[in-house]
């Protein structure tokens, strides 16, 4: 991704609605690591926005997990684990964990799957920034 990235970087996958849009589109474009480093970070951000749902409840934090936990694993397999796609996906899924993990207060407190959604699209804006 360009070092101007913002939400913009994304117009250039923005056509794909499906994570199984997104993988063809990396597996179909393997001398383009650009491209392909920016459809991992917006498939990620598609998963975790198809899964926010207002909500109240801990276990559908954990399914958001759950459901970018298998994403990573989809998107890394469809760039055949190229490590520039498995770091964007990694740090992707690492950053929704730490914050569920860190902002849990146990049979208390816990955020919503919007609030999840919004630390990964904001860490995938902040990653393309830095590449």
């Amino acid at each position: 991704m360009q070092s101007s990235t913002t939400i913009e970087s994304f117009i250039s996958v923005a056509h794909c609605t499906s994570l199984l849009q997104v993988a063809e589109l990396i597996q179909s474009s393997p001398s383009d690591s650009v491209l392909r480093k920016t459809a991992a970070a917006y498939g990620m951000v598609l998963v975790a926005g198809q899964a926010a749902q207002p909500n109240t409840y801990f276990k559908d934090a954990l399914t958001m997990l759950n459901q970018l936990g298998h994403a990573k694993a989809s998107l890394d397999a469809a760039s055949a684990h190229e490590p520039a796609v498995a770091q964007i996906t990694s740090s992707l899924l690492s950053v929704a964990q730490v914050f569920l993990a860190d902002a849990t207060i146990p049979c208390t407190e816990w955020p919503t799957t919007e609030e999840i959604c919004s630390v990964v699209l904001r860490e995938a804006i902040e990653l393309g920034k830095a590449a």
